[in-house]
């Protein structure tokens, strides 16, 4: 199935004209595409044309992010059915995430392994931010349903990539992680121990990251930050992890997101306004995006820390010392 171009090109053609004004050429492919849902390989290839640069904005229409779309799509409503037993009785659960118009697929195994061992690489050098951010929601997913037991590769990988000297390397391991540390956001006890894990092993790496990151201004730096400082949050929201209950540990972590919390601003992003548009505008620039995820951050960390009798058991010490 991966190596089938002449099945990769039909797909192409009909992703392309998914994109067409020609409601009768729109409705044949998206129909087409339909089809191809209920059958193995559909996955595999879906992952195969999103993350290859010659599918990049084809013509009028961005190739690699219609396959990227299709695929997370398929893995928000469908991954999580192991059987085609278990697609089949989906109407009798109570889920809201699921669609009642949406009939449900049994996504082969093979299909799941090619995607979980291609998807990781495949965001560190996605063609563009579009599809990342698609990539983004997939990981998610299938971390939802495969972390930590049947995706043993996803934090070899996610570690060697945030190791390297390339920056679009370093950005994809990111990005994967922060997924990853999501799907653990709201587990308690035992089933947090795969995050205090990933705590201990990755996040000294991601701190100098983003020590290094503190003084530079560029979009791209300041896009790492974001990502960075929202892996904070979901990692330490519900509950401090164990690295940062060290005392020193703890200072220097708190000490480098204030650095980044009051680094100056570019002028361009400081300008003083009435107009709500300008305002509204500013706020969605990764710069003071970067600034409110630091200020949710250490917001939440006073919350959780400032009064020590208000303070869960196990935060005492650390609300004492705070």
């Amino acid at each position: 199935t991966v190596s089938d171009p002449e099945r990769i090109a039909k797909f192409v053609e009909a992703l392309a004209r998914t994109g067409e004004n020609d409601n009768q050429l729109r409705k044949e492919a998206e129909a087409f595409i339909e089809a191809q849902k209920q059958l193995p390989g559909f996955c595999q290839m879906m992952m195969q044309i999103s993350s290859h640069p010659e599918y990049r904005g084809e013509g009028a229409f961005d190739i690699n992010l219609a396959a990227a779309i299709q695929l997370k799509n398929m893995a928000s409503y469908h991954w999580r059915f192991t059987t085609e037993e278990d697609a089949k009785k989906r109407f009798d659960d109570d889920d809201d995430d699921l669609d009642e118009n949406i009939a449900g697929i049994c996504i082969s195994q093979e299909d799941k392994e090619f995607v979980k061992s291609n998807i990781i690489q495949a965001i560190a050098h996605a063609p563009s931010f579009a599809v990342i951010s698609q990539f983004e929601e997939t990981i998610y997913t299938i971390a939802k349903y495969e972390m930590p037991d049947k995706w043993p590769n996803a934090m070899i990988e996610i570690s060697e990539l945030i190791n390297q000297d390339d920056e679009a390397k370093v950005f994809g391991g990111l990005v994967a992680l922060k997924e990853i540390v999501h799907k653990f956001e709201f587990e308690f006890k035992e089933r947090r121990e795969p995050l205090q894990e990933i705590v201990d092993n990755l996040f000294p790496r991601i701190e100098q990251i983003f020590t290094n990151l503190v003084e530079i201004d560029t979009e791209d730096s300041v896009k790492a930050k974001s990502i960075i400082m929202q892996t904070f949050f979901l990692a330490n929201q519900t509950r401090i992890t164990n690295r940062y209950r060290n005392h020193e540990i703890f200072d220097s972590f708190i000490g480098m997101i204030v650095s980044v919390f009051t680094h100056p601003l570019p002028e361009d992003f400081t300008q003083q306004s009435d107009d709500a548009d300008v305002i509204a505008k500013l706020t969605k620039t990764e710069h003071w995006k970067l600034k409110t995820g630091c200020m949710k951050f250490l917001m939440r960390v006073f919350t959780q820390l400032c009064d020590p009798e208000m303070a869960e058991e196990m935060d005492l010490k650390l609300s004492e010392y705070f």
